[in-house]
């Protein structure tokens, strides 16, 4: 019980403050192109396709293993589908993992990603 409670209190110590991670994005090994990524105390979001395609900052969960986090969300848009990632970050503030886009009756855009925590 002990050390369930150690975790939820380093995880949300590790989010009590804002983060930003400048990204680059992949399809299929091309190239791709920038975006930052922002995570607040409740909510996840893409700034890119936030601002090309309104899908609008959602919740995450995240879980810790070792010194490691591991980030998941789920953006939604009525118009263009969901958007879910996918993330792990590592403790020297490196990011790295997939954003899937899915919309209903077309095949998955599959997105990989890397970067680094934006210093103030």
């Amino acid at each position: 019980m002990r050390l369930i409670i150690l975790l939820l209190i380093s995880t949300v110590l590790l989010y009590a403050e804002d983060q930003s991670y400048d990204v680059n994005f992949h399809i299929k090994g091309k190239g791709g192109g920038p975006d930052v990524l922002n995570i607040t105390k409740k909510t996840f979001q893409d700034e890119a396709i936030e601002k090309h395609f309104q899908f609008k900052p959602a919740p995450y969960k995240i879980s810790k293993e070792g010194s490691v986090t591991r980030l998941q969300s789920t953006l939604s848009s009525k118009k263009h589908g969901k958007v879910e990632f996918q993330a792990v970050i590592a403790a020297d503030g490196s990011i790295a993992g997939l954003r899937i886009w899915s919309k209903p009756g077309k095949t998955p855009i599959i997105h990989a990603f890397t970067g680094k925590k934006k210093t103030k």
